[in-house]
């Protein structure tokens, strides 16, 4: 099995820097026994306004964040470029990865991603025959 820098390379590699209206979210990849796993800072984002799409073993992931001002409150500062914010993230995997059963989900804010790596890329213990 590869290790975790081979199997998963950022090909946006700048976490939080602003381009206009886009930002690359801030992520942790964590390395279990039987999966990797992605997790993503999307604070403010609503399930419905994520896109994850996985095609010719590049990961990506797109996410947005309405104006979230109250009515009648004025806005003071902000450090965003428009009303809108848009996260894009992309991930190139190994072939170790199960594509089919990658699976995600929101919550408080985090997208956590599994990525399950494939039964015969696992590690196991090889038995001699008599």
């Amino acid at each position: 099995m590869k290790n975790l820098q081979e199997s998963i390379k950022q090909t946006e590699d700048r976490p939080s820097k602003a381009y206009k209206k886009s930002m690359v979210p801030a992520c942790d990849v964590v390395e279990k026994k039987d999966r990797l796993v992605i997790f993503l800072d999307l604070p403010g984002a609503k399930e419905e306004s994520i896109e994850i799409n996985y095609e010719k073993n590049i990961l990506s992931v797109t996410a947005t964040k309405e104006d979230y001002l109250v009515q009648g409150l004025s806005l003071l500062r902000s450090e965003y470029d428009s009303d809108q914010v848009v996260w894009k993230r992309k991930f190139s995997l190994s072939n170790d990865i199960d594509y089919e059963r990658i699976e995600a989900a929101l919550k408080e804010g985090v997208l956590r991603i599994d990525l399950p790596k494939r039964k015969e890329s696992k590690p196991r213990k090889i038995e001699l025959k008599h």
